[in-house]
């Protein structure tokens, strides 16, 4: 008889992988494993934080548009187009 059992699990440093207490009485089984290697979770607070604190400093590094420049730039340029309807 087959029996089919689900659970997740965090392979440890040595390479073995916990089961839960209930599964306990298949110690000494053979058993066929299946192992679905599921991405790290993205909501790791110090991963999270690490990477907003990243994306801030990058932005308040960045150089500030010149709003007075850009309108000089425009009132010498004269190759501004109007459409009309």
């Amino acid at each position: 008889m087959i029996k089919t059992y689900q659970f997740d699990s965090i392979i440890q440093e040595n390479g073995v992988i916990m089961l839960p207490k209930h599964m306990q009485p298949l110690q000494r089984h053979h058993v066929r494993l299946i192992v679905i290697d599921l991405e790290p979770s993205r909501f790791d607070s110090v991963t999270l934080l690490t990477e907003i604190t990243q994306k801030y400093k990058m932005i308040t590094e960045e150089q500030e548009l010149s709003i007075d420049e850009i309108y000089a730039q425009r009132e010498q340029s004269h190759e501004r187009t109007f459409v009309f309807d």
